[in-house]
């Protein structure tokens, strides 16, 4: 589960680049720790 502050931020950079939060999540994994990595739920 994500802490708060980074709860936020995710959320924030999400609705302001108006994409799903798991994107964010992706990029971040993708960027800073050379992961592509992110289970898809209810085959979307």
């Amino acid at each position: 589960m994500l802490d708060a502050d980074v709860h936020y931020h995710v959320a924030k950079e999400a609705f302001e680049r108006n994409i799903p939060k798991r994107k964010v999540i992706q990029e971040a994994l993708l960027k800073n720790y050379g992961i592509d990595y992110a289970p898809m739920i209810g085959g979307e």
